[in-house]
């Protein structure tokens, strides 16, 4: 007798074992539908899917950041003395600070408006060291502020060195360096006008030609 399709409406309701592949592709649908990631691309619709030159997907010239973030860390010594004078030169927020048995800063975080910044002290049982300790810093910190000549008195004023006067420069803003307490260098400007790539150029050709 041929068995009824239909019997499987009549049995009592159980768990459900789909095949593993159209789980995993179901799973991936889903998560496309909301907007979440796809970490592992379904083997089915790769092998299908259109050449990148051909993609339906909008053409950008934005470079995609998405899950990235770039944050200097800095290694000091005498952290806790560094949070101090960050917060007295930039008005930094500290938001962590996680202490070693030791008394030495493991782990700190700090905010300079929108940008993050982390430290610690010096390890040297670890290779970790500070730009004292190394005899210098081949780094600058680059930092856009509303009033260079006020962030730079204020800098000044909790205890970091001036390298370079606060002047206008080339490329459009009025801009200084500075060398804090701890031994790293500080690149802060004001920009005072938008200038192209050509005119920058331009300016620099005229500049390297009067040296």
């Amino acid at each position: 007798m041929t068995p009824d399709p239909l019997d499987a409406l009549r049995l009592p309701d159980g768990p459900v074992a789909p095949r593993p592949e159209f789980a995993a592709r179901l799973r991936r649908q889903i998560g496309v539908a909301l907007d979440l990631a796809d970490p592992e691309p379904d083997p089915e619709r790769r092998s299908t899917a259109m050449p990148t030159s051909t993609s339906a997907t909008p053409a950008t010239d934005e470079p995609t950041t998405v899950g990235i973030e770039l944050e200097p860390y800095l290694i000091v010594a005498d952290a806790a003395a560094a949070i101090d004078f960050y917060v007295a030169a930039f008005g930094a927020v500290e938001t962590m600070r996680l202490m070693q048995p030791d008394g030495r800063v493991g782990h700190a975080q700090l905010r300079i408006g929108s940008a993050g910044i982390m430290l610690a002290d010096e390890f040297p049982e670890y290779g970790n060291v500070g730009p004292r300790t190394l005899g210098g810093t081949p780094v600058s910190l680059h930092m856009v502020v509303p009033d260079v000549d006020a962030t730079v008195a204020a800098a000044v004023a909790a205890g970091a060195t001036v390298e370079r006067e606060v002047s206008l420069e080339f490329y459009g803003s009025r801009s200084g360096t500075l060398i804090d307490p701890f031994g790293h260098r500080w690149s802060v400007q004001t920009p005072v006008e938008e200038v192209s790539t050509e005119e920058l150029q331009r300016r620099l050709d005229e500049l390297s030609s009067e040296d």
